[in-house]
């Protein structure tokens, strides 16, 4: 599991919005002067975490994120639309001498596999889109508060 310390920042139902505490990989960000808001929270942005613990506004908290939930967004959000645009390459390549045959174009099928691989591309995007949402409406991939420190 991941953890992080955070400060909770506002609460809503059974989740807490959160803003990461500075750490010491803040030291070497280039962002980290940037980044900085009040008080002894950095980052500008807050995210929610699930509050089955009930931590209070002002708490200070550990978050965590299991590893393989972690593993699966990078996989969603960076190899899916990678692996998505190689299969629609690949099948527009295939297809483009069917195509020809079945309508009678003469089409590159270079061209007919960038079309297909960007089709691909965007239809990976609208998919990741509504399986965010979906997500979101289930509370799944968020991190949980897992103590609150004194």
């Amino acid at each position: 599991m991941i953890y992080e310390r955070a400060k909770v920042v506002g609460l809503e139902a059974n989740k807490a919005f959160i803003a990461k505490e500075t750490s010491s990989a803040c030291e070497g960000c280039h962002l980290s002067g940037s980044c900085m808001s009040a008080g002894d929270v950095r980052c500008d942005k807050t995210f929610v975490a699930l509050n089955k613990l009930g931590a209070k506004v002002g708490d200070r908290v550990e978050i965590g994120l299991s590893t393989g939930e972690f593993f699966v967004s990078v996989f969603l959000i960076y190899l899916l639309p990678l692996v998505l645009l190689f299969a629609g390459f690949v099948l527009g390549t295939h297809l483009a001498p069917l195509m020809e045959k079945k309508f009678g174009m003469s089409m590159d099928s270079t061209a007919v596999a960038a079309i297909f691989g960007g089709v691909f591309l965007c239809g990976s995007f609208a998919l990741l889109y509504t399986f965010n949402r979906w997500c979101k409406k289930r509370g799944l991939f968020l991190p949980k508060i897992v103590r609150v420190l004194p």
